[in-house]
């Protein structure tokens, strides 16, 4: 089984694997769980985000990370007053690798949109974040990120991406 990178250091990326659990105390059935998901992983699978989304989601960390900035060290949104655009043309100079994608989202979404969005990326691995919120409260998190993720899905050309459960499905409901 081959992992995604996501732009992990080392450290992090190990801590990535199947762990296997029992699901009734007698320990005869056992399923396969992913440890390390992200919050991004965390949406698809509960059918939140499409997949061109969740990928979008993983290549701009991935360019983040490439790039060598971390969320806490070009610090986007804290303290500053000035427009996104003006922002990510700062941000940009430092961090070329991302600042394409990061103004594919200014101008077309709500600065507040873009502070969550980043925040999540910014700590996608701690799934924590959003492990204990009701239904409700994912739904507000999404209807906040959507937009932003749909502008990474054009930006990186995966919105035609398609999830394979919705095929699978499709082809139930045929037989």
């Amino acid at each position: 089984m081959s992992e995604v990178n996501d732009g992990l250091p080392p450290k992090q990326l190990a801590t990535r694997a199947v762990t296997t659990e029992a699901t009734q105390p007698t320990g005869n059935a056992k399923r396969q769980r992913v440890r390390g998901q992200t919050v991004f992983d965390m949406l698809l699978l509960k059918e939140l985000i499409t997949v061109g989304q969740w990928k979008a989601a993983h290549l701009f960390v991935e360019d983040l990370s490439a790039s060598g900035a971390s969320i806490p060290s070009s610090d986007l949104v804290s303290g500053m007053e000035a427009p996104p655009s003006h922002i990510a043309s700062s941000v940009g100079d430092k961090r070329m690798i991302f600042s394409s994608a990061y103004r594919s989202m200014t101008g077309k979404c709500v600065d507040s949109d873009i502070k969550i969005f980043m925040s999540l990326a910014g700590e996608f691995l701690r799934t924590d974040i959003i492990k204990h919120k009701t239904d409700d409260e994912l739904l507000v998190i999404v209807k906040s990120i959507v937009h932003c993720l749909d502008c990474l899905t054009k930006f990186y050309g995966v919105e035609s991406s398609v999830d394979p459960r919705k095929i699978i499905r499709r082809q139930i409901r045929l037989l």
